[in-house]
């Protein structure tokens, strides 16, 4: 698996997803910091737990993100690899195989 994820033909998608992974982290560092800013309007609870779980969603976002590419390898390389039996099948099967 891990030489098939390697391939040049996922780098770019590797690079996108890891933006987007550190990019959903620097999101919920930002929403937990925004929460637990002291201010004056809102000295109550509801402020900081409110963005403290919307923190743990963005995060959430992000194992998401990494769990679903994992995922969509797994089946492209079983999907690729049926492909191939396949082309294998037919070319076993051609006619020019067939005259003897």
């Amino acid at each position: 698996m891990i030489r098939y994820a390697l391939a040049p033909r996922w780098w770019f998608m590797h690079l996108v997803v890891a933006a987007l992974f550190v990019g959903c982290i620097k999101l919920g560092l930002w929403q937990w910091d925004a929460g637990h800013v002291v201010d004056a309007e809102d000295s109550g609870l509801g402020g900081h737990l409110r963005n403290d779980i919307y923190a743990v969603q963005w995060w959430f976002f992000g194992a998401f993100g990494l769990w679903f590419w994992t995922r969509f390898l797994r089946d492209q390389k079983v999907a690729d690899e049926e492909w191939q039996a396949e082309a294998a099948r037919e070319s076993a099967e051609s006619p020019d195989s067939l005259t003897s």
